[in-house]
């Protein structure tokens, strides 16, 4: 097996490494997908309105389509192996989940109904980082373990249409394993208001003991071309037995977990799981002990991280020309200066002109803005106070600069009463991930040596 960007073969070993090899790879490629796809999100143009939004959607729906499609033709080929199969009902159970959910927020959209309220902007969105997913198992009895397989599992984070799934693990196996750990998966969500809802949903598949059993290798290659020249080909892809839905692996919804902005931390936390009842959908007790015996033994607890981190503390909501005047108290006089203000990260910066703030340099004073900060236009100036310390700010013949800063200061201090203990937090932003750094040693050449010896 080649690795991309090495000049040698990587040399796997047993089948043991080799598997393991295959899951770390998948995994990586996982994560750089949604990645890739939580940057597309937060940086999408929405300048076209409606229109360009609709066009996105109809465009992410015709890939979700195609991607049914090809998996539905990958399962109808009865060689392929355990884990692939399971790979590819993953893939098909997360890929119909975003479908419908691309139509729902579609017609939502041409419904009028699918764009923010106008009262918010992009800087008072967040970004969401979930990572350290543990899902703890209960002990089953013993009987039971003898009798049932290993499981399959994998979890789903959502919101609305952005909906990402976690690597598959298998085999799990409740008897030996203490709990289901998702510790190398990092799902990040883009544009999230601060009234979201997470919703995360934990899927097991039980894969029994005989693995022969799994509809995928019960028919060997060559029995189902004697099937196929007895019967007809058009027969079979009308799906007399069962068509290509019974080829896939079913895995149930076992368990879900509500999140919100007051479950964010800086530390891993434990929250409550809702564990599904999978004998609802039977009536008589012989397929009652079928589907309990299928339901994957939960604790009723998972364990993961949950950060938010809004825009406005990473990117630049509002910079421009202001003339100020300091006071410390009401009373105390005062001297007009021209300086450039830039407003992020719950202050508001000043520096002497805009070539300081690019160079680099320190800036001159930071006042912080907040939820306990007051903000007021007083005879055309602008006031902000912390405290007891009072800073104006004079627009002369500019009400157009006015009320800018005034909606800008107010919406930034709204946004950190909004967004709580969460406005303080530390997000690691996708794409940013540290790269090994190479330090170069600076030497002279030999002939400056030899010109300062002479």
């Amino acid at each position: 097996m080649l690795l991309r960007g090495l000049k040698r073969k990587y040399d796997c070993g047993d089948e043991e490494n080799e598997s393991e090899y295959y899951r770390s790879s998948l995994r990586h490629f996982q994560n750089a997908s949604r990645r890739r796809e939580s940057l597309r999100i937060k940086t999408r143009n929405e300048v076209g309105g409606e229109l360009s939004v609709c066009l996105e959607l109809e465009k992410r729906l015709s890939i979700e389509n195609s991607l049914i499609q090809g998996v539905e033709k990958f399962v109808k080929e009865p060689t392929h192996g355990l884990v692939a199969c399971l790979e590819a009902a993953k893939t098909l159970k997360t890929s119909e989940l975003r479908r419908d959910m691309l139509k729902y927020e579609l017609n939502k959209l041409k419904r009028g109904q699918g764009r923010l309220p106008p009262c918010i902007s992009s800087s008072s969105l967040a970004g969401l980082s979930l990572s350290h997913i543990r899902v703890p198992l209960s002990l089953p009895e013993r009987a039971r373990v003898k009798k049932s397989g290993s499981y399959a599992v994998f979890c789903l984070a959502r919101i609305g249409s952005q909906i990402y799934d976690t690597a598959l693990l298998y085999p799990i196996e409740p008897g030996s394993t203490a709990d289901v750990s998702f510790d190398d998966d990092l799902i990040f969500f883009s544009r999230v208001p601060h009234y979201f809802e997470l919703l995360i949903e934990v899927y097991s598949y039980l894969v029994p003991s005989n693995h022969t059993s799994l509809p995928q290798l019960e028919t060997p290659r060559k029995i189902a071309r004697s099937i196929s020249r007895v019967m007809g080909k058009s027969i079979l892809k009308r799906g007399i037995f069962g068509g290509n839905e019974s080829n896939v692996p079913k895995f149930d919804l076992t368990a879900t977990a509500n999140l919100t902005l007051e479950d964010c931390s800086n530390e891993i936390c434990t929250y409550e799981l809702y564990v599904e009842d999978l004998n609802r959908t039977t009536s008589t007790e012989s397929l009652n002990n079928i589907s309990s015996s299928r339901a994957l033994p939960l604790f009723g607890s998972m364990c993961c991280h949950l950060a938010a981190r809004p825009y406005c503390c990473e990117e630049e909501v509002y910079s421009g020309e202001m003339t100020l005047m300091h006071q410390k108290r009401a009373s105390s006089s005062s001297t007009a200066k021209k300086v450039w203000g830039s407003l992020m990260n719950w202050k508001l910066s000043l520096w002497n002109d805009k070539n300081s703030k690019g160079l680099g340099k320190q800036s001159l004073v930071d006042i912080p803005v907040s939820k306990d900060t007051t903000i007021t236009d007083k005879k055309g100036n602008l006031q902000i106070r912390n405290e007891q310390v009072l800073w104006e700010f004079k627009f002369e013949h500019d009400s157009v600069m006015l009320s800018q800063w005034f909606q800008q200061l107010s919406q930034h201090g709204s946004n950190h009463r909004k967004w709580k203990h969460a406005a303080d937090m530390k997000v690691v932003s996708p794409g940013s991930e540290e790269l090994p750094t190479r330090s170069f040693k600076r030497t002279r050449s030999k002939l400056v040596l030899f010109y300062n010896d002479v």
